[in-house]
């Protein structure tokens, strides 16, 4: 079955490359979306279609804000997708994007009970 109707999902990183489409395939299989991400708003690609007018857009930031911030904005999903991820060579800067941000984010999922989490990364 895929059909999500009835699931709430929230996807952290959801207006990035991946994220993005992560919440337009939940939208279309009928689940209730929130998007994670540092500018809480859809991807400049989607501007316009139906299923980007569907999620619930938040901007919260991973890395300084605090957790109160971040539980809000996470809602309280059955399940989380995070996507979050940055690429290069500075490994300080890839630490935080892939390691740190993630953690927060799965700590945020820890102290509101979410059990069913996903992590992709690309």
């Amino acid at each position: 079955d895929t059909s999500g109707k009835g699931l709430k999902v929230t996807v952290v990183g959801g207006s990035g490359f991946v994220g993005s489409r992560v919440c337009k395939i939940l939208v279309d299989c009928g689940a209730d979306v929130t998007s994670v991400s540092k500018s809480g708003q859809a991807p400049k690609w989607a501007s316009g279609q139906d299923w980007a007018g569907a999620v619930d857009w938040k901007a919260v930031d991973l890395l300084g804000g605090d957790e109160a911030e971040l539980d809000a904005a996470m809602g309280s999903p059955d399940a989380v997708v995070s996507t979050v991820g940055v690429v290069g060579t500075d490994l300080d800067v890839l630490l935080k994007g892939n390691g740190d941000t993630n953690a927060a984010a799965f700590a945020s999922c820890k102290r509101k009970g979410v059990s069913r989490i996903a992590y992709v990364s690309v």
